[in-house]
């Protein structure tokens, strides 16, 4: 039954990773802004360590047992993988402190952010002495502390998400409405992320049984505030726009696709920057009308994405 437990975990970590990551991969290419790409290699940097320091050690340890390996010489090889690991957190930590200042498009980070930067350069070592300390690891409560404090660094995550929270709030009360109310809520969920973080790896720790659900909400744990900020980033950023349509182009892509009245209006309505919800304004149709006229005018043309066709048609 255990069993059962990790593999349906595993499948839907798989599911929050790759659909965070692809979805978040779509938005680099509707918005082109330095928030969402930023926001991409914040994903792929969490989910990597996520997969390498939690999962990594649950697929070697069953290996090694098939393989026949003793108890000691596989806790040897399994301490190591979330060391190893650290990398992706350390590149991911630094990616997403950085990321509230995209918000206004600038890619400048203010100097205070250099401590935040060294004091996870000095965190980094104390892990890896903490990892492979030269006595036992404290037995109780106090092992699972250990645990926590050592596995997953708890400390260098707070650090980064508390100062990303404090810019994501400051750069709201500069934002005009709806902006402020949707940030405020973004900044929010980022700092709920965090504690969510740390009962999921005090169920990891703790024991076999709770380890699965721990691992679905330690990767849920990053999807909550994307998914919030991915609904209402229409409200936030400006879709990428053709500088100047370029009309012939326009008219042989019609001509050769096969382009109906309706979908060229939808064409023209990208290129001009707008959103789904204003095209559908706009134009009097259903949200869903447009969603369906830009995905058979990507099928037929043979794009997957806004940022492609305006560069087919940017004069």
């Amino acid at each position: 039954m255990t069993n059962l437990f990790f593999i349906a975990a595993f499948i839907l970590c798989s599911a929050l990773a790759l659909g965070s990551i692809w979805m978040s991969r779509q938005t680099v290419a509707t918005y082109n802004s330095l928030f969402h790409k930023r926001y991409f290699y914040y994903l792929v940097s969490f989910y990597a360590f996520a997969f390498y320091a939690l999962w990594g050690p649950l697929g070697l340890r069953e290996l090694m047992f098939l393989g026949g390996a003793g108890p000691e010489a596989t806790a040897g090889a399994t301490r190591w993988l979330p060391l190893l690991a650290m990398p992706f957190a350390a590149i991911g930590w630094l990616v997403f402190g950085t990321i509230p200042h995209a918000l206004g498009g600038s890619g400048r980070v203010p100097a205070a952010y250099s401590w935040y930067a060294g004091i996870l350069g000095l965190a980094l070592p104390l892990a890896a002495f903490l990892f492979f300390p030269a006595w036992p690891t404290p037995a109780g409560p106090l092992r699972v502390v250990a645990d926590l404090l050592t596995g997953v660094m708890i400390w260098p995550d707070a650090l980064f998400t508390f100062w990303a929270c404090t810019c994501i709030w400051g750069f709201s009360r500069k934002a005009g409405r709806p902006q402020e109310s949707i940030l405020k809520v973004f900044g929010g969920l980022t700092l709920l992320a965090l504690p969510i973080r740390g009962g999921a790896l005090l169920l990891y720790h703790m024991q076999a049984s709770l380890a699965a659900a721990g691992l679905v909400l330690y990767f849920l744990s990053a999807a909550l505030p994307f998914l919030y900020v991915y609904r209402f980033s229409d409200r936030l950023f400006q879709p990428v726009f053709a500088e100047a349509t370029n009309v012939e182009n326009l008219r042989l892509l019609v001509d050769r696709y096969g382009i109906s009245p309706r979908e060229e209006e939808v064409i023209g309505k990208i290129c001009e920057g707008k959103t789904n919800q204003q095209i559908a304004d706009e134009l009097f149709i259903s949200l869903q009308t447009v969603k369906d006229h830009t995905h058979r005018i990507y099928t037929k043309i043979g794009i997957n994405s806004r940022l492609k066709l305006v560069q087919l048609l940017n004069g």
